[in-house]
């Protein structure tokens, strides 16, 4: 039996002090750890818990920290307006540089304030630059933003700067009529990167290029009138532009096209009175109506006309008249001083009319005497007297007749002694054409003779010596006949013909020096001296004496150098190939040469040398 029994109660050890004491530490550090947690918690929620909303209007407080600005300055800018993306960067905006959250900001703060350009690019894409340029200039003023804000501006100004100079050059063209280059100039607005200048103007300017056009094109036919100068055709001009009304986009242009067609008028005007053309100014004033752009001269132009032509009749009383009628033209006149000058004139010229008409009167019956006295006459007439040139002309044309009178029989005798046949009546006609000197009217006729005459001459004299030349060169003695031949002169009848058969003498002569060289070559039976020889007598021309010897030689010396091929293919296949390979092309054994050079190259390809 067992000392204890099973029946009595259990007896629990006693706690000793240390086993309290770990208990209570326990105890107090779980209390630690959970209040410890609970503060950090609470900070950390602190730090990170947003201001709220209410609180942003005290943003600007000096105290205001920089979360709290970016954070109301975020909320500003979510109402997507351009009070709100200012308000938000006003916020912000003097957070010094060196500020923690600056990158926040600034990253921030370029988009909003590219927000805003968004906005003023649709203004600017409107057409409304200066609002847009306006509402940029709200955004503050901050490091950033101004260079977004500079770079914006200037891109937009010059932008707008090229639909300007384009919309400018398409006026231009306008104005001067260049439809062409307007469109083309028009389109170019498309091409700006503006929606107002490539739609909207586009179309604008394209409407008024239309409108102008085909209001233009009304004055197109007045225009082409006006250019040819005519007096009738810029008279129908002036009436065409007339048609166009003053509520007309071309009136203007009609105004200006009348304007410069009576300058043409008035011009034309001048032109005949400068002419001293009197008929057709009476003409020309016929088809005038004296319309108030004309009426203070239309009369003077008229009575100035009159006047001319009454002067033009030479006679004493005609430029009396004349005269009396230029002096009616008063000193307001735009033609006073030409009408005065004409009337000096007039009257220095009535003395000597009658002197000039008596010399006219002498000089018809045409006879050397009369003549004389003609001139004699007419060269009483001053210097200073405006029939002066006149009196020189007539007295010009009078020497001519006597000078004619005194030199045709010597040209008719040296004509007929021209047309003999012995070299003493060539030389007797060259002497007497020579008697008629290089002033006198009949010496070109006479130098026709002269030249006749020589080449008669020469001919009589060089044929001998060029048909002596031609017997020579049928006999082959070309040196020969090529001396002969040289001792033609140049210049003289003959010498082309003499220069033309030489040339083919001296062909033949060096076409057989060019055949006994070759001979010389191939005389060495070498392969070179061969190919050289065989390439001098191809030069040689067919149509030479040895022409058909080289031919032969060629043959011959071609067989020759096959055959050295043909020996050289028993030891050397590349040097016999390239042997064979200088016969020529019209050679007889051309083609036998490249059928052996097409037998060696292929044995040549299976030789096994070529491994090696």
């Amino acid at each position: 039996m067992s000392q204890f029994s099973t029946n009595q109660p259990e007896i629990k050890p006693e706690k000793s002090p240390r086993d309290y004491t770990l208990t209570i530490f326990l105890v107090l550090a779980s209390l630690v750890m959970v209040a410890s947690g609970a503060v950090g918690f609470i900070a950390t929620s602190m730090l990170l818990k947003t201001p709220r909303a209410e609180s942003c209007p005290q943003v600007f407080s000096p105290f205001a920290s920089a979360s709290m600005r970016l954070y109301c300055a975020q909320l500003a800018s979510e109402t997507q307006t351009v009070s709100g993306w200012v308000e938000a960067i006003t916020m912000v905006k003097s957070l010094p540089s060196n500020h923690p959250l600056r990158p926040e900001i600034d990253r921030n703060i370029a988009l909003w304030v590219q927000g805003i350009i968004n906005e003023g690019d649709n203004l600017f894409q409107q057409g409304k630059i200066d609002e847009a340029v306006t509402l940029l200039e709200q955004i503050p003023r901050e490091d950033s933003a101004t260079i977004l804000v500079k770079a914006q501006q200037e891109k937009w100004q010059s932008i707008w700067r090229e639909g300007e100079t384009k919309q400018r050059q398409v006026e231009q063209y306008i104005a001067t009529r260049n439809w062409n280059q307007a469109y083309r100039e028009a389109a170019q607005l498309t091409t700006v990167e503006n929606r107002y200048w490539s739609t909207v103007q586009y179309e604008v300017t394209l409407n008024r290029i239309q409108s102008a056009q085909a209001e233009s094109s009304k004055l197109e036919s007045a225009y082409v009138l006006l250019e040819t100068g005519e007096l009738d055709d810029l008279l129908t001009a002036i009436d065409e532009a007339d048609k166009i009304t003053e509520d007309s986009l071309a009136y203007q242009e009609a105004q200006e096209l009348i304007s410069t067609a009576n300058n043409e008028i008035v011009k034309f005007i001048q032109a005949k009175i400068d002419q001293r053309d009197w008929e057709g100014l009476e003409a020309a004033l016929d088809k005038i109506t004296p319309e108030d752009k004309f009426s203070d001269t239309f009369q003077d132009w008229s009575q100035l006309a009159q006047a001319g032509i009454t002067a033009n009749q030479g006679t004493v009383e005609s430029i009396s008249e004349a005269i009396t009628l230029a002096s009616q033209i008063e000193t307001r006149s735009s033609v006073y001083y030409e009408a005065q000058k004409l009337v000096n004139r007039w009257e220095l010229e009535v003395k000597d009319v009658e002197i000039l008409a008596e010399a006219r009167n002498l000089a018809k019956s045409g006879r050397k005497e009369d003549l004389t006295d003609a001139i004699s006459t007419a060269s009483n007439i001053s210097a200073f007297n405006p029939r002066y040139q006149e009196a020189q002309t007539e007295i010009s044309n009078w020497n001519r007749q006597i000078q004619i009178i005194e030199d045709q029989p010597i040209l008719e005798r040296a004509q007929q002694l021209a047309r003999g046949t012995t070299l003493e009546a060539w030389q007797e006609a060259i002497a007497q054409a020579n008697l008629i000197k290089p002033s006198r009217p009949l010496y070109s006729e006479a130098q026709k003779v002269i030249e006749q005459s020589r080449y008669n001459i020469e001919i009589t004299q060089n044929q001998p010596l060029l048909d002596q030349a031609t017997r020579l060169a049928n006999q082959e003695n070309w040196t020969e006949a090529i001396a002969l031949a040289r001792q033609i002169p140049r210049g003289r009848a003959l010498y082309t013909e003499a220069q033309e058969q030489i040339n083919l003498w001296q062909t033949q002569i060096d076409a057989q020096d060019t055949l006994a060289q070759a001979y010389r070559f191939a005389a060495t039976n070498q392969v070179q001296d061969l190919i050289k020889a065989i390439q001098l007598a191809n030069q040689i021309p067919n149509h030479t004496s040895v022409a058909s010897a080289s031919q032969e030689a060629v043959k011959q010396w071609s067989e020759q150098l096959l055959a050295i091929a043909e020996d050289t293919a028993n030891y050397d296949l590349e040097q016999a190939i390239a042997i064979a390979n200088n016969i020529p092309r019209n050679s007889s054994v051309y083609n036998s040469a490249r059928t052996y050079m097409e037998i060696w190259r292929k044995r040549k390809s299976r030789s096994p040398l070529d491994f090696f």
